[in-house]
């Protein structure tokens, strides 16, 4: 699929508010400019708000591509079957805070995606259920000082099949 979506190119904080669910089934989905370049656009600060759940089954999705703080809540489930789902890609610290649960199947959930050092720190919190069957949780593809942490704090875990939990210094 060649769908795509850009939040913003510009600059100035930017709040999304998606009352339902946010799927994406392929194509690219950008907020906070793309990840084309590293310079001559105008990064800058995120706070996303979605009601439902995220469900990605395919295509490619960044929370943040670019430099700035993101904040995203999700009001649902994290739902992952196939494609890659990205909280943060260049620079700036990012929450993803999860009211529900967290279901991978399949795809890729990099917490910081892109293949340079950064410091900031990133973590995703998940206050329902975690369970990992297949697919790919990386923490980072890059190195550097960067702590970035994964909460669960629902009452179970589990970590099936083909699953794996990485990071790129392993």
């Amino acid at each position: 699929a060649n769908a795509y979506f850009l939040s913003s190119k510009a600059g100035g904080d930017e709040t999304v508010t998606i009352d339902g669910n946010f799927s994406v089934s392929g194509g690219k989905v950008f907020f906070v400019c793309d990840n084309t370049s590293t310079s001559g656009v105008d990064a800058h600060n995120i706070t996303t708000s979605i009601g439902g759940n995220i469900d990605i089954s395919g295509g490619e999705s960044f929370l943040s591509a670019r430099d700035g703080i993101a904040i995203v809540t999700v009001g649902g489930d994290v739902i992952i079957s196939g494609g890659i789902l990205n909280l943060k890609w260049l620079t700036g610290v990012a929450t993803l805070a999860i009211s529900g649960g967290y279901t991978q199947t399949g795809g890729t959930f990099n917490i910081h995606s892109r293949s340079a050092s950064i410091s900031d720190t990133c973590k995703v919190v998940v206050n329902g259920d975690f369970t990992q069957s297949a697919g790919t949780f990386n923490f980072d593809n890059g190195t550097g000082p960067a702590e970035h942490t994964l909460t669960l704090n629902g009452a179970n875990h589990t970590l099936d099949g083909t699953a794996v939990i990485t990071h790129a210094n392993n």
